[in-house]
């Protein structure tokens, strides 16, 4: 089973919680410009 909150953290589409357990997944998506990250469409 995949953890959703962990893929949509991973791809741009959520911010994690600074003390949370998906802050590196976010400095990635946030360093690949993914999704929100990302430039304005």
């Amino acid at each position: 089973k995949q953890d959703v909150g962990a893929w949509l953290v991973a791809n741009g589409w959520a911010m994690a919680s600074p003390s949370g357990i998906y802050g590196k997944a976010e400095f990635v998506a946030r360093a690949a410009e993914m999704g929100v990250f990302g430039p304005p469409q």
